[in-house]
């Protein structure tokens, strides 16, 4: 099962910088130095290089609140550095020292200073800090820093048009206070002076990210990065665009090369393990994921992602820890305890998983979901209405839902209507392409509904998915040897029984594919074998009696055909009349007798079903089994 997470595409919706990418928590005192420097030249590059007054004011008053943020966040670590789950259990802050890093580096951009250099003139007057201490490396980012800052006073062509420069900076700070139609307004007239500013498009495509315009942030961004290519900023924006937009690949592209251009930014770290979540790349997900907390730990959205990519990695202990850290950090976050109530159905806690649902439907009685996973609850407890009145719930409230489509689809498949199962599961395929659960069940439908062919489809694209998965494979060579394929089938069932050689179900098919094949010894045997692991299964029965029949043995033919028979016509052993005092007892009788103690026992108790995989059809009639009367 995939787990879907909501929120918005790209996350936190914008982003930012993170100086040199390589600060985290554990050593936030130097970082908070280095943003401290940096603000301090930028008001420097204000008091100096801004002419517009009322906008230079404006920014050196955001300034101080970023220092007040940033003595905050220096006071936190400095007296709990070690206490990160006291620190997790508290509720979420406003701001972070990512937002402020970013924030400080948007206003920077405004005034036309990069944080980061990309051409060969730029390399030849930085200095190089690869090889110096952590604290050496602060000192000379500072540094580089300024330096960038002093070119902006001698490039006056930044600062060409003072009317848009105004504006851009206003707008800055119009975005900081969250009033992004303010600032996009400011930034529509800024462009209309500038054209083809590129810091201008980078802002606004920021800004129209956090109002949900993707296709607007896409068309900004995408000249921004024509315009000046290979800049971090541009990119990172550009992929939580692309994202948005479900172009995954082309978003893990470019946050690749964002990546590389500034290695261990924390918010492209946590956006490209979003991207690779929607991909299914739950491992590499999780290694950024892993990163980015190392740079920030205990980040809200970090760890609400991470939990659900856990959670798809069957990791369910690992997805509660971080879902139960998200959920102290926001109590009141319905989404939060979906999460967590999906990770408690998986892991078998029921009763935990309905405590969740019901004080997540408290504070939003709207998240399709919840009735999902309270319906899932229902159809696990054998309560199949109750099951089907939440399912459908789910999906009048959202019909394009391939998890509540699949959990119904499932049902039904289990109330064997098999018809409008197919409708569910095949609307959910189609929403979510090659999900193996999905896949399996539509190659069972179409199996009971003889389209052996489109059940061997389904599996080829579910053992593509999920390869070396016995029971995908298991089910394939049972769909092989329907069609007659019995070498091919012969070749799936021996990787499932590599897989899981203790399957009685893979015993008993790989037995008759023998059989069709002709190694009757290899049939006998797997089929022997099938029977210690499950006694009495009424197709293990009848094919090893035919095996035993083509050996010869007639009368353990005999007695295979007639258990399997009474077996798959419901019989129980009390059914049978006995009369031992009868000199020509009749075949029944005889073979009653010839059973072990614990076989009637397991009879007496509990019939055994064929499993779905099989044909419900036997396949052997009665003539089969008069002809072996008579023949004993």
């Amino acid at each position: 099962m995939v787990m879907e997470s909501g929120g918005s595409a790209s996350g936190s919706g914008s982003l930012g910088t993170s100086g040199g990418g390589s600060g985290s928590h554990g050593d936030g005192v130097g970082v908070f130095s280095q943003i401290m420097g940096n603000i301090d030249t930028i008001v420097s590059v204000l008091d100096t290089g801004l002419d517009a007054s009322k906008e230079r004011d404006a920014l050196k008053v955001q300034l101080a609140e970023f220092k007040d943020q940033i003595s905050v966040l220096e006071s936190q670590v400095r007296v709990k550095p070690k206490r990160s789950l006291e620190v997790a259990s508290q509720p979420s802050l406003e701001i972070s020292l990512t937002s402020l890093q970013r924030n400080v580096d948007l206003v920077a951009r405004s005034l036309g200073i990069d944080p980061v250099w990309h051409s060969g003139e730029e390399k030849k007057d930085a200095v190089d800090v690869t090889k110096r201490s952590s604290s050496a490396s602060i000192f000379v980012h500072c540094w580089n820093f300024k330096q960038k800052a002093k070119k902006v006073l001698h490039i006056s062509a930044s600062c060409k048009n003072l009317r848009a420069f105004s504006l851009r900076s206003r707008a800055v700070v119009k975005f900081i206070t969250k009033d992004y139609a303010g600032a996009l307004s400011d930034l529509n007239k800024a462009d209309s002076l500038d054209p083809n500013n590129s810091f201008i498009l980078q802002l606004r495509g920021d800004v129209k990210c956090w109002m949900n315009d993707y296709e607007g942030a896409l068309e900004d961004l995408s000249r921004a990065n024509r315009l000046r290519p290979d800049d971090a900023f541009t990119l990172k924006v550009l992929g939580a665009a692309k994202s948005a937009l479900g172009d995954r690949r082309g978003a893990l592209q470019v946050l690749n090369a964002a990546n590389r251009l500034q290695p261990n930014d924390m918010w492209t770290l946590r956006l490209r393990g979003r991207v690779k979540r929607h991909l299914h790349d739950f491992t590499g997900a999780l290694s950024d994921l892993d990163a980015a907390d190392r740079i920030e730990p205990n980040d809200l959205e970090v760890l609400r992602v991470r939990g659900v990519v856990k959670f798809n990695l069957r990791d369910y202990d690992g997805a509660l820890i971080d879902l139960d850290k998200a959920h102290r950090m926001e109590p009141r976050s319905s989404s939060i305890l979906s999460y967590r109530a999906d990770v408690k159905l998986c892991a078998g806690k029921l009763d935990q998983a309905l405590i969740d649902v019901k004080k997540a439907m408290e504070l939003d009685s709207t998240n399709s979901a919840l009735y999902r996973i309270r319906g899932q609850v229902e159809f696990q407890n054998k309560n199949f209405p109750a099951a089907l009145t939440d399912f459908n719930r789910a999906l009048e409230l959202q019909s394009d839902d391939p998890s509540a489509l699949r959990a119904r689809g499932e049902l039904l498949y289990e109330l064997e209507e098999y018809e409008d199962a197919l409708v569910d599961l095949q609307a959910a395929n189609r929403l979510m392409r090659n999900h193996e659960h999905t896949l399996s069940l539509l190659a069972k439908i179409k199996y009971l509904l003889n389209d052996y062919k489109g059940a061997l489809g389904d599996l080829n694209r579910a053992d593509k998915v999920q390869p070396d998965n016995h029971v995908i494979l298991r089910a394939r060579g049972n769909v092989k040897r329907k069609l007659g394929n019995y070498k091919d089938a012969l070749r799936d069932l021996n990787r499932a029984n590599d897989l899981s050689p203790n399957s009685s179900w893979i015993h008993g098919v790989r037995g008759d594919v023998k059989r069709k094949l002709g190694d009757l010894q290899g049939a006998l045997a797997d089929l022997n074998r099938a029977d210690q692991l499950e006694p009495n299964n009424y197709f293990t029965l009848r094919v090893r009696g035919k095996v035993k029949q083509l050996l010869g043995d007639e009368g353990g033919a005999l007695n295979d055909l007639t258990l399997a028979e009474l077996l798959e016509h419901g019989s129980s052993i009390s059914d049978v009349e006995r009369k031992s005092s009868s000199r020509k007892r009749n075949p029944r009788t005889r073979l009653l007798e010839t059973l072990s103690e614990q076989n009637q026992l397991s009879l007496r108790t509990s019939l055994r079903e064929t499993p779905s995989e099989f044909e419900t059809d036997s396949g052997v009639s009665s003539v089969v089994i008069a002809d072996v009367f008579r023949s004993s």
